[in-house]
């Protein structure tokens, strides 16, 4: 329920039930009796049985706009978009037009879906909504949904004006400033770093790329640059945004379409259009077949997803992250072999990146192939590059654990879960040594716990199935 609405609704109702007390009607009694459940419920905090003693109210007193107005903020709180509008129709029949009874059914449109519809009532709004903050909040998120991203901004700069001290906000709008006008998004960004209890790791890059970017002087180039920066922390409508107003720039900015290409995808949407115009652009590029090959593999098409990782591992021989992907592709198609061999060539060109080293170690472990030879080694590799990686102690005690050495795997795994307490992986690989060992208390804790961490995961799709061969 808004926050204009639910800090005055028992109130009124309390006042409109001593009112219906004080003058005639045709059925006092039931009248009353409805108004005092109402009043009930929406105190005991129960809008949806405070809504149904009010419609009973209602059919008392149909043409009392008041009671309308109140089952429409109800039906609002429990969830019934249908309900509003009725009653929001109803009181507006009987009542001049109010931005109150405005505001409450545009943010009934944005909550049901309807974006485009919420904006229209809010932008021919003559008055502000009661709420400002709610108002804005829910404006910026209007305009996010259909993608405008001038309206989007503005809502946030007028959000923020209202809240300068929140740390969210504030970040969000330095993204949305960043991927539109770089230039002028420093001293946001730096407001964002400063606001984050933390600092926030993402401003700081995004300052570092724009920075860096502007001896290029090309605006394009630098919201490319920034697009790359958001697409690496997984923050893809902002990205979206970066390479789009790039292209508006520079519509032959081949990278800029391609990543593009990936940040749609990413977002649900279909980037094969982009991927395939920034291949057809640029038939020696890389970089626009290993997007393409991502795409086709997303969708199950790992065939298609093969040939794509294969150009672009031809036309990049010595970048480590399309060899990995390659080396994925293969697993998927059940060709190990050639699967080990492209994550070797991944590492041979990448050997001081622990992340490599752990996608070996990983492929070693899931297939329980060469892992005294291959898995362990690689995963030791991660630890030392990386010591305190949780991932790659995970990945070593798990090594340890499936050629039967259980007094390393402990150690492993314990040091593991030392900087990463509630690591699901972990905690499973955990709760399999214990079972191992023969501690089955020790064993559902931990296989519990992994669980709980990840509630509709595949780590607790294998915990639970573990945890069934305990109780069993």
């Amino acid at each position: 329920m808004p926050e204009w609405v639910g800090a005055r609704i028992w109130h009124i109702l309390v006042t409109l039930a001593l009112l219906a007390a004080l003058n005639p009607s045709p059925s006092p009694g039931p009248l009353r009796e409805s108004l005092r459940k109402s009043v009930l419920a929406q105190e005991g905090g129960r809008p949806a049985s405070a809504l149904a003693a009010l419609e009973i109210a209602l059919a008392f007193e149909p043409r009392a706009p008041g009671l309308h107005w109140k089952a429409a903020t109800l039906a609002f709180a429990a969830n019934e978009p249908d309900a509003v509008i009725r009653h929001l129709d109803a009181t507006d029949s009987l009542l001049p037009p109010s931005s109150e009874r405005t505001c409450l059914r545009a943010d009934t449109l944005l909550k049901n879906g309807n974006p485009a519809g919420a904006l229209g009532l809010w932008e021919g709004l003559s008055s502000p909504c009661p709420n400002p903050t709610s108002h804005f909040r829910n404006l910026s998120a209007g305009y996010l949904a259909v993608e405008d991203q001038a309206g989007y901004e503005q809502a946030l700069i007028s959000l923020v004006a209202l809240l300068p001290a929140d740390a969210a906000s504030l970040r969000t709008l330095s993204l949305t400033k960043a991927a539109r006008a770089p230039e002028q998004a420093e001293a946001y960004l730096r407001a964002a770093d400063q606001a984050s209890s933390e600092g926030d790791v993402l401003a700081r890059a995004l300052i570092r790329a724009i920075d860096e970017a502007r001896v290029e002087g090309d605006p394009a180039y630098t919201l490319a640059q920034v697009g790359q920066v958001m697409a690496q922390n997984n923050e893809w409508v902002y990205a979206s945004w970066a390479f789009q107003n790039a292209l508006e720039l520079e519509p032959g900015y081949v990278e800029a379409r391609a990543y593009l290409g990936l940040s749609l995808d990413r977002l649900g949407r279909d980037g094969l259009p982009e991927l395939d115009a920034a291949a057809a652009a640029a038939p020696g590029a890389a970089q626009p077949h290993a997007f393409l090959g991502m795409h086709w593999r997303m969708r199950g098409e790992a065939s298609k997803a093969l040939a794509e990782f294969e150009t672009a591992a031809r036309l990049a021989p010595t970048d480590p992250a399309i060899a990995a992907e390659l080396a994925a592709t293969y697993e998927t198609l059940g060709d190990t072999d050639s699967a080990l061999a492209a994550y070797r060539v991944a590492t041979d060109l990448a050997p001081r990146e622990s992340g490599f080293w752990l996608l070996l170690a990983g492929f070693s472990i899931r297939h329980e192939l060469q892992i005294e030879t291959i898995g362990i080694p690689a995963a030791r590799n991660a630890a030392a590059l990386v010591p305190g990686d949780p991932a790659a102690w995970d990945s070593l005690g798990t090594g340890y654990l499936i050629i039967g050495d259980l007094e390393m795997a402990d150690r492993m795994l314990t040091r593991s879960l030392g900087f990463a307490p509630s690591r699901p992986s972990s905690l499973y690989h955990l709760g399999l040594l214990r079972l191992y060992q023969g501690d089955l208390m020790a064993a559902r804790t931990a296989l519990k716990s992994a669980i709980d961490g990840d509630p509709g995961g595949p780590i607790a799709e294998l915990a639970q199935r573990a945890l069934e061969r305990v109780d069993s």
